[in-house]
């Protein structure tokens, strides 16, 4: 609360213990659980107020639709998949219902796990645990996932019953009686390890013709953000990307 503090960016595993320091929490992080954000505001009495907000999910958002996943806002919808349990999964599920997904389908290890993840959500979140491929085979196709975020360790192997969900989930939308139109999108999986550059879960993906984007475009996102709310300036996303990602932008 010092007079210079011109705010924080909180890093894990400290993202859930500040919550407790601080005077307010914007509504998506207190539903998140987490902050990554903290905003300091004089008051007029000289005291300084500290906001935590959660900019986590914004940057998969503004990842997800520079991949061009677009979300659903007509009555339409199309599902969407969070593969982990963990606080990253918190903010993905949270992200991919701003954007109008539903249902939104977790697989992970810890079923059990996952229910309780699920159960702590609102029932509006459309959330269903999914947890081998019999379940997948009775998905209807407008039922199929188009969009997943990764929120597991990318340098572990992946587990070789979750595998095979997630095989039978990446390739469930590729029905051979269906005939691909110019306007079909093509699904995109945001896969948010940083390391390494290509991880198993981005490999599955592109092995059933996803498109997959690393993490660090979210880092992009919520940084950006971040900025918005530290300065009241909106920083270019483009100039962003650059200072991020290098050669890779």
């Amino acid at each position: 609360r010092a007079p210079n503090f011109g705010g924080g960016s909180v890093t894990i595993p400290l993202k859930l213990d500040v919550m407790e320091l601080l005077d307010h929490v914007d509504p998506a992080a207190r539903t998140i659980g987490a902050v990554n954000t903290i905003v300091p505001t004089p008051t007029a009495d000289g005291k300084t107020i500290l906001t935590g907000y959660n900019t986590d999910w914004q940057g998969m958002t503004i990842a997800l639709q520079f991949a061009g996943a677009e979300g659903n806002n007509g009555v339409l919808k199309e599902a969407a998949m969070v593969i982990g349990g963990g606080g990253t999964a918190r903010a993905a599920i949270y992200a991919l219902h701003k954007m109008g997904y539903s249902p939104i389908y977790l697989v992970g290890r810890n079923t059990s796990k996952l229910q309780k993840l699920a159960d702590s959500f609102d029932a509006s979140c459309n959330i269903e645990v999914l947890s081998d491929t019999e379940q997948v085979s009775k998905l209807s196709p407008d039922r199929h996932p188009v969009v997943a975020i990764g929120t597991i360790p990318g340098d572990s192997p992946i587990d070789p019953a979750m595998r095979e969900t997630l095989c039978s989930l990446f390739e469930a939308g590729n029905n051979p009686c269906d005939i691909p139109g110019p306007d079909d999108k093509a699904k995109v999986l945001l896969e948010m390890a940083y390391k390494p550059r290509v991880t198993s879960l981005m490999q599955l993906a592109e092995n059933s013709g996803w498109k997959t984007v690393p993490g660090l475009e979210a880092l992009v996102g919520q940084g950006v953000h971040q900025f918005k709310h530290w300065t009241d300036i909106t920083p270019l996303h483009d100039f962003s990307r650059r200072a991020v990602l290098g050669d890779e932008a």
